[in-house]
């Protein structure tokens, strides 16, 4: 052990991270010292030079905010855009800088609320007062205003520490972008200048002018011509965002939106409000599990570079005989598992492995690790403990980096972790999280899930929904085989192997009737679960063979029964394909689309060059023989012959083979993604909205997949698990003709210690 000299890590005590926790931190400018006042003139000068002429109004007294909000009313419609000091919740609850503004019966306008001078750090004059904020909002809001946002989700939780409420979104622009088109950049700035100005704006180019220096530095009169526009940019892609989202116009009914519209307004419009709560309410960190926790991997990983380094040594003599060659390469020893060109050179130059990933012929990424840990060919060479030793210094560097370490300072503020949730964060249209990416806690270490508290007095309630994408396969199927088993109440995996084997059901169960494990059936059962998430997920019968250690015929012919067992499925998903290929998209039962254009693509695209195309004749001899080569290849290597043979005459050839196929395996996962994104949304819909739930102090606070966690008072536990999983059905089952089920567990921190309920309908942990 004392070979290697490894620095450890530090432990932070519990008291030193609460104090950590009270600390205030103003944001600092990283610019050098003296050239913050001539960076601010040299915008000043930029910004007048270009928008000089560009009127708009700076609200700058209370009375003529008032006075704009007055009109407002009359205008009926209004678009909104917050200026804060920064995106981390605490710069978004107490940084708001100001406030841009559109009504269509004015101008656009810009109230400055919190911004200071650079010499004094003191607030300037003549803005507008956070409680005169409010009173405007009061009146618009009492006057029937309909507000419009882009990225609502931000701007009402900035203005919440303000009213003291979320304010009612009409529209955002942001989700009605990505619902009609989710593969592109949706920043409203690039949204304005392609669909409004057609490509002619310009204004937008003026955001990196201020990069690095917070808006409250900016002067108001300077920072208003800027972001005034804002709001006006938000109101305008929403009118031409409008007839595309309305049901009844030709624009809604030529594009066959109607399912799309009802997304927008009766599931990602509402969501929005649902999501700022989380993001408000935050989640309790426990300090004390966090330094556990910290002891335990920071012990876990020192002992895996041990590990790393003992691995290595094994072939020290070469390395250190490779340096003395190559004395300008960049290989050290010990080698730094942490640098992709030492591994590079130690995998390849010094082991000698041979290209271990095709597409990557020297790569060290995380999938050329998998491959070497996983391919018994790699298993009696150093490479395979060398590999596997990676792996786990890695998994131990990133369970510390991103959650164990992180989640502590991002608890800073008031000792709770205030994620951010995107409701259609993943192109399928699922949910995704950051800051931190929930959806990434490594497998394999659920105890770090524990930091997560639902806070004195109170626990967590887990509704975890069983086999929801399986379930929504056969109702997209309309698969009555498959869909009985749900409705008898069968483990499903079970029931498709019984059918898939033509045996009897209890034959292919996990354990047998005594409890001893049932070897056959848990092998069966395996392996029907394999072809159907493998078949979801766009996986061919080979891979799905490779998974489950069978060979090509074998997973052939089982995936032939399986089909033959569940006929409805099979046409559902050739059906898929069919209209992937004739539309370039794809549809969930409720209408969220996911565009894949790239099965619309030819199989081959040929580029004759310019004296080729000039002589007709010769053009299409050309595009006849190599469309003809290229068709009768058996497989990549042949296309690759081709297409080298084609170059050394001038002309590209474009296989797109690759792409099609890639659209093909997503094609029918993404209905599937789809279509759970959408039932849990409702889910969480039925719960915020619950009003006994909520006089029941009931509290979202995770999305994670298929699971929600709640929290709530210890003393209603029951009577709000029995209210929850009632609403999560309803929510998750609406179409369907099976109801959803789901796994209800209350913990004292997400996935800790879990209760059960006695007689009494009172909590007791399991094992008392």
């Amino acid at each position: 052990m004392a070979l290697f000299n490894i620095p450890k890590r530090q432990v932070m005590s519990t008291q030193a991270i609460l104090k950590k926790t009270q600390e205030i931190q103003q944001p600092k400018i990283k610019l050098k010292s003296g050239t913050l006042i001539n960076k601010l003139a040299s915008i000043e000068a930029q910004v007048q030079e270009a928008l000089g002429d560009y009127h708009c109004i700076l609200l700058d007294s209370d009375e003529k905010w008032i006075e704009y909000c007055k009109k407002a009313v009359e205008g009926e419609y209004v678009a909104l855009d917050t200026e804060s000091t920064g995106l981390n919740f605490r710069d978004q609850v107490e940084g708001l800088v100001g406030v841009c503004i559109y009504s269509p019966n004015q101008i656009e306008a810009y109230a400055p609320i919190g911004h200071i001078s650079n010499i004094t750090e003191q607030l300037l004059p003549h803005q507008v007062s956070k409680e005169a904020i409010k009173l405007g909002f009061d009146i618009m809001i009492k006057g029937g205003c309909k507000f419009i946002f882009h990225n609502a989700y931000y701007d009402i939780v900035v203005l919440r520490a303000v009213l003291g409420y979320f304010v009612k979104v009409y529209w955002d622009t942001l989700p009605a972008s990505v619902l009609l088109n989710e593969n592109e950049p949706h920043g409203l700035k690039y949204l304005y200048d392609k669909y409004v100005m057609e490509g002619s704006a310009g204004i937008h180019k003026f955001a990196e002018l201020f990069d690095g220096i917070p808006f409250c530095n900016i002067k108001p009169s300077v920072g208003s011509k800027y972001a005034a526009h804002d709001s006006r940019m938000c109101y305008d892609l929403y009118i031409f965002q409008k007839p595309y989202l309305t049901k009844g116009t030709s624009e809604c009914d030529e594009c066959h939106l109607e399912k799309v519209v009802d997304l927008l307004h009766n599931i990602e419009i509402p969501i929005i409000t649902v999501f700022a709560d989380m993001r408000w309410r935050g989640i309790w960190l426990d300090f004390n599990k966090a330094q556990e926790l910290h002891i335990k991997y920071a012990k876990l990983h020192d002992d895996a570079v041990v590990v790393f380094n003992e691995a290595v040594d094994i072939v020290k003599d070469k390395i250190l005989e490779y340096i003395r060659v190559n004395p300008n390469s960049l290989l050290e020893y010990p080698v730094n598992y942490n640098s992709p060109v030492q591994l590079q050179i130690l995998f390849y130059d010094i082991l000698h492995s041979g290209v271990i990933f095709e597409k990557e012929p020297r790569g060290t990424g995380k999938h050329v690790i998998n491959e070497i840990v996983n391919n018994p060919k790699y298993r009696d060479k150093p490479i395979y403990n060398i590999a596997k030793a990676v792996f786990n210094v890695k998994a131990y560097d990133k369970v510390l980096g991103s959650f164990v370490d992180k989640l502590p300072e991002m608890a800073r503020y008031d000792g709770k972790v205030h994620c951010n949730f995107h409701s259609l964060g993943a192109r399928t249209g699922r949910i995704s999280s950051s800051d931190p990416n929930n959806q990434q806690l490594p497998s394999g270490f659920y105890d770090v899930r524990n930091m997560y508290s639902p806070g004195k007095g109170r626990v967590m309630i887990s509704l975890d929904a069983k086999k929801q994408e399986v379930l929504i396969a056969a109702e997209t199927a309309k698969d009555e085989n498959m869909l009985d088993s749900f409705r008898k109440n069968l483990d499903v995996y079970s029931y498709l192997a019984s059918q898939i084997y033509d045996v009897e059901y209890k034959d292919c169960l996990e354990f047998n009737e005594d409890g001893t494990t049932n070897k056959d059936g848990k092998t069966r059962r395996k392996h029907a679960k394999a072809i159907l998430l493998g078949l979801m997920y766009g996986k061919g019968v080979r891979a799905v063979g490779e998974d489950v250690n069978i060979s090509f015929e074998k997973a052939q012919e089982l995936v032939d029964k399986f089909f033959t067992s569940f006929p409805a499925l099979k046409k559902a998903i050739d059906q898929t394909y069919a209209d992937l290929h004739t539309k370039g998209y794809v549809e969930t039962m409720d209408g969220y689309r996911r565009r894949l254009p790239d099965a619309l693509l030819p199989k081959y695209e040929v580029k004759l060059p310019a004296y080729l195309k000039e002589d007709l004749k010769a053009s299409k001899y050309y595009e006849n023989l190599y469309f003809t080569k290229l068709n009768n290849c058996r497989g990549r290597k042949e296309e690759d012959c081709v297409v080298a043979e084609a170059k050394k005459k001038g002309i590209i050839i474009y296989c797109n083979g690759g792409k099609i196929a890639k659209a093909e395996r997503e094609c029918w996962n993404a209905r599937i993604q789809g279509q759970g994104s959408i039932c849990n949304k409702r889910m969480m819909l039925n719960i915020y909205n619950n009003e006994r739930l909520r006089e029941l102090g009931t509290e979202i606070v995770l999305t994670i997949h298929d699971e929600l966690v709640i929290t709530c008072p210890i003393e209603n536990a029951y009577e709000v698990c029995q209210i929850a999983e009632q609403c999560c059905i309803d929510g998750s089952s609406v179409g369907f003709s099976v109801p959803a089920a789901f796994d209800v567990a209350v913990f004292d921190s997400w996935n800790g210690n879990e209760y059960r309920f006695d007689e009494y309908h009172n909590l007791v942990k399991l094992g008392e």
